[in-house]
């Protein structure tokens, strides 16, 4: 994030327009950039200046966001080893991480989702509801975890290319119209 508004000028990128994008563990990434970019642990641990790291938007595709109830199985042992602090589980639970300063969020969620239970995105969008942020969801009934663009072009067999679940992403590059071009 820092590298890319370092270089904005020389890359041609917009400083101020930044979005990051994750699907499931990514998600999980994406989305603790836009909840923690202001944590102690972010600033004590670098040189960076304040809100450098903050990412303009975000784009979450089936998230993992939590580690309760309804976490994927074997997340938490995947993400913080095996024998790790429990404490851990409810700082990276990122439904508790929402503020008021998180980033716009589009979110997309398929309801069968077998490895990404729903309530993942349901609950990022209670905790942005609650704190005012702007965000848009949308949810497919059917559809594989992992399904991604859902495009022929990324398609991995039967059920994975899918011109409903497709229309995700024109769903969110007008919703990024509207955000970039409203909050800046």
């Amino acid at each position: 994030m820092t590298i890319n508004r370092e270089n904005a000028a020389e890359w041609n990128v917009e400083s101020d327009k930044i979005t990051v994008c994750g699907f499931s563990a990514g998600g999980h990434l994406a989305a603790s950039l836009g909840t923690m970019w202001d944590s102690d642990f972010v600033q004590n641990n670098s040189e960076i200046a304040k809100g450098q790291t903050k990412p303009n938007a975000l784009i979450l595709g089936y998230p993992l966001i939590t580690f309760g109830e309804h976490t994927a199985h074997g997340c938490f042992d995947s993400f913080a080893g095996k024998g790790a602090d429990e404490s851990l589980k409810k700082e990276f639970s990122l439904e508790f991480n929402v503020t008021a300063e998180t980033p716009p969020t589009f979110i997309w969620h398929t309801v069968d989702d077998m490895v990404v239970p729903i309530e993942n995105a349901l609950m990022f969008a209670s905790a942005l509801q609650e704190k005012k942020v702007q965000f848009e969801m949308h949810l497919y009934q059917n559809g594989p975890h992992g399904i991604s663009l859902a495009t022929d072009e990324v398609s991995e067999g039967e059920g994975w290319s899918n011109p409903h679940i497709a229309t995700w992403i024109d769903l969110c590059v007008e919703w990024l119209e509207r955000q970039l071009i409203i909050n800046n």
